[in-house]
């Protein structure tokens, strides 16, 4: 027995924008922006490009594993797919390990899928030797940069490898959004081009929203970073940029788009703006505080213990990151005396901001 190709592994044909996403060659590339565009199954789609090779290895990610076990995870999802391979015997699934084995040529090594997650830096010694050809970050949004850094160490190949014409691939999905969006954005969105027209991709999203369509194919390019360039140098290879393949849900044929809007018309402003139309560039309202929850005053009341507190924005500048200042709030809080009595629930005021 034996596993010729991923084909019987896959319940549907791809839409068109995901066999744009599995055709990139390059070693890292985004797959996504708007919700609904199909994006975790273009990730497994992607991990079995090579599955019947013998020897190769895909690791597919999540922030936490909760996240990882979620009724319709990508590992809900790989389980539904497989699950016809496993009752042929073409593939198992190994509980301890989290890893669906394939099995490819007879006498040669099993090609694998592991499904993990990277939560702490602790997580991180758990793959300290692991080995992978491609990996896949689904929801990269909800990550940190340093985690998701860090599993670029884990691609990587030997020159032994019977395996050497299958690319070392990175791919992530992702929203706007999230407590990565700041540097998902600045990686992949920001200085991102059309790798045809050369037109910026916001420029090109703002149009979209506006009624008239993205160019084709719809890949855009930023620019390697220094250390990327720096990097490619000393090693005399040609650097490259992180890729963006924008998403939507009308790219997707399996979801009922209408009814899937009419949910998303439900949100605020800023994040259905980032769900339905990927706009990295909306902007939270700080919708925690907002001004109907103060009470204004001339002046501030009496027996006010007053404290400044200091934020130093250590964060240094990098390219074209845009820091914040240093910032001071002067902050106190008092107790009111109401009809000649003391009210034990202090009120905090904010007398000003440096």
């Amino acid at each position: 027995r034996s596993l010729d190709s991923a084909k019987s592994l896959i319940p549907h044909r791809p839409s068109v924008l995901q066999l744009e996403f599995l055709a990139l060659t390059c070693e890292e590339a985004l797959f996504g922006g708007a919700a609904g565009g199909g994006k975790s199954d273009a990730g497994l789609m992607a991990a079995l490009q090579f599955i019947h090779v013998p020897g190769y290895s895909a690791g597919i990610f999540r922030r936490t594993k909760v996240d990882m076990l979620m009724p319709d995870a990508i590992l809900a999802r790989a389980h539904q797919w497989f699950s016809p391979a496993v009752a042929a015997g073409f593939a198992r699934w190994d509980d301890e390990s989290n890893t669906y084995f394939f099995f490819t040529r007879a006498g040669e090594a099993e090609s694998s899928i592991h499904f993990g997650y990277v939560q702490y830096d602790r997580d991180m010694s758990r793959y300290q030797g692991s080995r992978f050809h491609f990996v896949f970050v689904d929801e990269l949004g909800q990550w940190i940069e340093k985690h998701y850094r860090f599993l670029f160490s884990r691609i990587r190949r030997s020159k032994s490898d019977a395996i050497e014409r299958v690319p070392l691939r990175m791919r992530a999905s992702a929203n706007p959004g999230g407590v990565g969006h700041a540097w998902v954005k600045e990686r992949f969105v920001e200085h991102a081009r059309h790798i045809e027209t050369g037109g910026d991709v916001r420029a090109d999203l703002r149009s979209r929203a506006a009624g008239k369509p993205m160019p084709l194919p719809r890949v855009y390019r930023s620019p390697p970073t220094e250390e990327a360039a720096r990097a490619a140098e000393e090693m005399n290879v040609r650097p490259e940029g992180a890729h963006f393949v924008p998403a939507f849900a009308a790219d997707n044929p399996g979801l009922d788009v209408v009814a899937y809007r009419g949910q998303l018309a439900k949100l605020d402003p800023t994040t259905r703006a980032w769900l339905e139309r990927g706009d990295w560039d909306a902007v939270a309202s700080g919708q925690f505080f907002t001004a109907e929850c103060f009470e204004f005053v001339d002046v501030a009341p009496a027996g006010i213990t007053w404290l400044r507190s200091w934020d130093f924005a250590a964060t240094e500048q990098n390219g074209s990151s845009d820091p914040d200042f240093t910032a001071g709030p002067l902050v106190g809080f008092h107790f009111p005396v109401i009809e000649g009595k003391r009210i034990n629930k202090p009120k905090f005021v904010v007398g000003d901001m440096k």
